[in-house]
């Protein structure tokens, strides 16, 4: 049986993702069977931590509105390698200002013609609303 993962990363890109080992050193012996296929970005936080990026203010706390872990052009220079690279992205996004950045930066890196064959997932997608859905 053949295993595939994602390769966690939060605020790194692809040359740190290049120089890590996604397998503990102990299961090195398993490559044959286990691949690395994709990389996983944590855009935003929670709503439990209210750190999901949101278009409005959060009702428990109105002076917060979370906050996104990249600025839109590192979102889209990670977009720009993945398609030069041919990486699946996996999103980790929950707010709605999270998914409509990102989006945008798939907009402005191609849009569906580059993007409908990448196979790009959005983790969670609490924030994919009506608004941004396009028909």
């Amino acid at each position: 049986m053949k295993i595939s993962i994602c390769a966690p990363y939060a605020k790194e890109r692809f040359e740190t993702a290049r120089q890590h080992s996604f397998l503990h050193p102990e299961c090195a012996h398993l490559a044959d069977r286990v691949s690395v296929s994709g990389l996983k970005y944590l855009l935003d936080g929670t709503p439990e931590e209210r750190s999901a990026a949101t278009r409005v203010p959060c009702a428990e706390d109105p002076l917060t509105s979370g906050q996104m872990d990249f600025p839109l052009e590192e979102l889209r220079a990670i977009f720009r390698e993945a398609q030069q690279r041919n990486v699946q992205l996996l999103l980790h996004a929950i707010g709605d200002r999270t998914t409509e950045t990102l989006l945008n930066a798939m907009e402005a890196t191609g849009g569906p013609g580059a993007w409908s064959q990448k196979r790009l997932r959005i983790e969670h997608g609490e924030g994919v609303m009506s608004d941004l859905v396009p028909e």
